[in-house]
Parts: C-alpha cells; sequence; structure tokens
C-alpha cells in the first residue's frame, strides 16, 4: 500500500523541468541518441504527469475511504443515540407498570 498522501495533488503545479535543479536529468536523457533537450524535457513532464495521475487516483481513493468511514460513524452514533431513546422510552414504561403494579398492591 502507497504511503497515506498529506496534500491534494490536484492543488500540485508542475515543476519547471527547464531550471538548473533538472540539468542533471534532462542531460541524462538527452545524452540518448537522437533526444534534444526539449525532448528530455518532454520526458520529465511526461513522467510528472503519470506520477500525478496516479497520486490523484489514489488521493480519490483515500478520500472516498475517509467519506465512508465518517459515514460509518455517524450511523452508529445515529443508531446508538436510537436504542438510547428507546432504552429510555422503554424503562419509563416499566417504571410506570412498576409504579401501578405498587399501588395495586399497596391497595389490596
Amino acid at each position: 500500500m502507497p504511503p497515506r498522501l498529506n496534500v491534494d495533488p490536484n492543488l500540485l503545479e508542475p515543476p519547471d523541468f527547464t531550471s538548473d535543479i533538472f540539468a542533471a536529468a534532462r542531460n541524462a536523457i538527452a545524452a540518448a541518441p537522437d533526444t534534444t533537450d526539449e525532448q528530455a524535457i518532454e520526458i520529465l513532464k511526461a513522467g510528472w504527469t503519470a506520477d500525478i495521475q496516479k497520486k490523484k487516483e489514489q488521493w480519490a481513493q483515500q478520500r472516498q475511504e475517509e467519506d465512508d468511514a465518517d459515514e460509518a460513524v455517524r450511523i452508529a452514533r445515529e443508531e446508538e443515540v436510537e436504542k438510547e431513546k428507546e432504552e429510555a422510552k422503554n424503562g419509563h414504561k416499566t417504571s410506570k407498570k412498576k409504579g401501578t403494579r405498587s399501588d395495586r398492591n399497596s391497595t389490596l
């Protein structure tokens, strides 16, 4: 399983592959026969785009899992509240019945 993403990849901008920081990568790619510096830049962009696309899919899956978990918690809480209401309702009826039985016993 890939590491959890903490940043939405939809918000990321591609790096500037023409910058000095990428010179070594560009030069290594451009060293291949019949490959220009411009083609090296396009290869770097394509790699970044493919990587970001995978991360976008992972992000969407991650968000869906979080939403599903949140929904499960919400449903469980609602069910617990309903259960407590029902128990309180039944407990209230039981105490009324007990009181009524006691009243009957005391008058007999």
